[in-house]
């Protein structure tokens, strides 16, 4: 049993390393294009009590570079208790491509974030539609990069967002969730360019009108607490059109790390829950990285410390192979600064969550709880 056990232990951290080496020799930096043309273009922002993000996130919206009459920016007040409303009314007074909406719970057709998104889009008139989140700071040319890997097959492109930027003054558990999101976007960028589409997070996304329109939005997909992902899936699934993302650095957007552990672990819970519909490359990818990681717990405990440590050196190794190419595309090699962090982190939330997510059947959005 023994030996059976080790065998079993070795091929699946023989199976993560090559993964990581597969999904490495995928990711690569995309080649700069300019714009083709400039489509009419909504931004589609979801505000619930932003207000303290908020300055930040339209002055950088009112600041694109892109044609302004070709340009509206939808932001959609969702029931908002705070100063938010304000804010939005104050900046749209001064912009004529702000449009906002107020949004009351009784009126949302979905619940969360969904329903504000699917009342922005349903006010807006855009062929192209982007969608950020309110705590975010897009760069001028987020529009026009996005745009620009949008060929004519392609119904959705997806950009980065990182949670720092070099040298600001963002904490050490900022910097280590910067790297966490660099890590897990990289896996999917280079899962899209395998054909092999995992998920993304919503707020740096771009897609055709036409392409929403063909599964019926929002009301034509399952309700979810990660919509950017159902609506992927969905787009995937049902169509022919193509899902790229861009690893432009014009198209990098910036957002805000958790505060607290707790924090941290109600926004994985919430991705979690979109775990069942990946493609089964992602199951497989993901099934892996649980499976080698409590590999080494289990070695710790029933074969001593040091044949534990001699798989966690080929994970680690692993990783930073991986994470050493997506530094490179986008010039943030100063975060290998924290990669031991990272790895603690990665270790204990890969181990734990999906334990905890037995026994744990409430999802956290804002100030309201959701059962999955």
């Amino acid at each position: 049993m023994v030996v059976v056990f080790l065998v079993i232990s070795s091929i699946v951290v023989i199976i993560y390393l090559a993964l990581s080496l597969l999904l490495a020799a995928n990711l690569a930096a995309n080649k700069t294009k300019a714009c083709p043309h400039f489509p009419f273009v909504s931004v589609v922002v979801a505000a619930r009590n932003e207000a303290r993000f908020l300055p930040a996130c339209l002055s950088s919206l009112v600041d694109l570079d892109y044609p302004k009459e070709r340009l509206e920016i939808v932001i959609v007040n969702d029931d908002s208790q705070d100063t938010s409303e304000e804010i939005i009314r104050q900046f749209a007074s001064t912009s004529p491509v702000i449009k906002y909406v107020n949004l009351a719970s009784h009126q949302k057709k979905r619940p969360g974030k969904e329903g504000a998104i699917l009342s922005g889009i349903n006010s807006s008139r855009g062929e192209m539609i982007f969608i950020t989140d309110a705590d975010c700071r897009v760069p001028c040319s987020w529009i026009k990069t996005l745009l620009s890997a949008m060929a004519p097959d392609v119904g959705i492109v997806g950009g980065f967002t990182l949670l720092d930027r070099r040298g600001d003054s963002t904490s050490i558990w900022g910097k280590i969730q910067s790297l966490d999101w660099l890590f897990l976007l990289s896996m999917a960028c280079a899962a899209a360019r395998m054909g092999k589409p995992l998920s993304w997070v919503g707020n740096n996304l771009a897609f055709r009108r036409d392409a929403y329109d063909e599964v019926g939005g929002y009301l034509g997909i399952d309700s979810s607490l990660v919509e950017d992902f159902s609506l992927i899936n969905a787009i995937r699934r049902k169509t022919a059109w193509r899902i790229v993302f861009s690893t432009s650095p014009g198209a990098i957007i910036s957002s805000y790390p958790e505060k607290t552990l707790k924090q941290f672990y109600f926004q994985r819970r919430r991705w979690a829950t979109g775990v069942s519909k990946i493609l089964t490359f992602g199951k497989i990818l993901m099934g892996t990285t649980i499976a080698a990681h409590a590999t080494i717990f289990a070695v710790a405990l029933l074969h001593g410390v040091s044949l534990a440590v001699g798989f966690g050196a080929i994970l680690l190794l692993a990783d930073l192979f991986f994470l050493s190419r997506a530094l490179a595309i986008f010039c943030r090699k100063d975060l290998f600064l924290y990669f031991l962090g990272f790895e603690a982190i990665y270790f204990l939330y890969t181990l734990v969550l999906p334990v905890l997510s037995l026994f744990d059947r409430n999802i956290r959005w804002k100030d309201n709880y959701h059962s999955n």
